[in-house]
Formats: C-alpha cells, sequence, structure tokens
C-alpha cells in the first residue's frame, strides 16, 4: 500500500477524534458548500442537538449573527418543505460520497451515514461540542427548532435570507426595452 495513502488516512482519523473530543466554533462564514439554498433561504444542518441551552450542546450564533444567522423556526421549516435529503448534492463540504465521510478543513462529518451522496454539514460553524450531524434524525424528521421544546437529541436547522435575494436579476424583457428606447434616441438626436 502507498505510503501517502497510509499518511492521509492517518491524519483523516486525527482530524476527525480530535474534531469529536474537543470542538470549537469555528469563526468564519459558513463555507457555500455546507448549506443549501431554498425558498430564497439559505438553511445550514447545524448541529445533532437541540437548539436550547439544556441540550446536549447547545447552538453557538455569537459569530454567526453578524452573517445572519439564527435557529429555523417551526413555521418557517414547514414553508420550506425541507428533508434531509436537500442537503445531499455533488460538492456539499462532508464528501461521502467517496467513502471518507470528513469535510478536511472543518472537521464536519455525518454519523448514520447512509453514503449515498456528498452532504452539507455546517456544524462546526455553530456547534461547540460536536461537529457531525445525525442522518438518521434528519430522515426521521426529528428537527428541533427556534419556537419549540424538542428532545434535546433532535438535529438543529439554521437559517438566513439568502444573499442572492438582495439584488434581483434584471429581466430580460427590461433590457430589450431599454436598448429600444436608445435606439429610438440615438435615431432621433441624428435627426
Amino acid at each position: 500500500m502507498n505510503i501517502k495513502y497510509l499518511k492521509a488516512a492517518f491524519a483523516g482519523l486525527i482530524l476527525s477524534i480530535s474534531g469529536f473530543a474537543n470542538a470549537t466554533v469555528l469563526n468564519t462564514e459558513v463555507a457555500d458548500n455546507a448549506y443549501i439554498t431554498v425558498g430564497g433561504y439559505d438553511v445550514a444542518w447545524a448541529g445533532p442537538c437541540a437548539v436550547a441551552q439544556n441540550s446536549c450542546g447547545p447552538l453557538d450564533f455569537s459569530y454567526q449573527t453578524q452573517f445572519g444567522w439564527e435557529a429555523m423556526s417551526s413555521t418557517l421549516f414547514d414553508q420550506l418543505n425541507i428533508s434531509a435529503f436537500d442537503f445531499i448534492f455533488d460538492g456539499a463540504n462532508v464528501d461521502s460520497f467517496t467513502g471518507n465521510n470528513l469535510d478536511e478543513l472543518s472537521g464536519a462529518s455525518v454519523s448514520q451515514n447512509p453514503f449515498i451522496g456528498d452532504i452539507a454539514v455546517a456544524a462546526p460553524w455553530f456547534a461547540s461540542i460536536h461537529t457531525h450531524v445525525d442522518w438518521a434524525n434528519g430522515v426521521n424528521n426529528q428537527w428541533s427548532f427556534s419556537d419549540m421544546n424538542n428532545a434535546s437529541y433532535f438535529d438543529s436547522l439554521a437559517v438566513r435570507v439568502s444573499a442572492n435575494n438582495d439584488i434581483p436579476e434584471p429581466s430580460t424583457i427590461a433590457i430589450f426595452g431599454l436598448a429600444l428606447i436608445a435606439l429610438a434616441a440615438r435615431k432621433y438626436k441624428k435627426q
């Protein structure tokens, strides 16, 4: 076996063990491939524990609030109709489809992983105790919300208004109309 692969495997093992044993919240903006955008909102799978302070590891929004992140409410969750499978997309930060189930940059991982695709996991940006999410909780719709007192082991979601909503795309008709006005004005100016 190639020594390069052994070193990489050993480094991944050390990272995953240290990530579970002594996790700290990442004080950077959540990576683009660690959340999804649904219905005009960015949604991050933020951790394996409830939002409440008495949970197995409460969420820490102290750094992420500057980027608009907050705990998901049950009302918004119902409106967006989200499932665990929405967090699976090619290029998501936890590359479980390739087999190592770890985001080497953040330490994020998925427990009870189905290994059916790459999964967006933002736990290291919100949880100081755990850097993983529990796949089974998501699939079984066991979510914790800011407006409900759920079981302490239910997974949590974070949400913010998507930055893509700030500047609407101009419509094709408006651009075409402006071009016609410019042509008309140019012709009028020549006469």
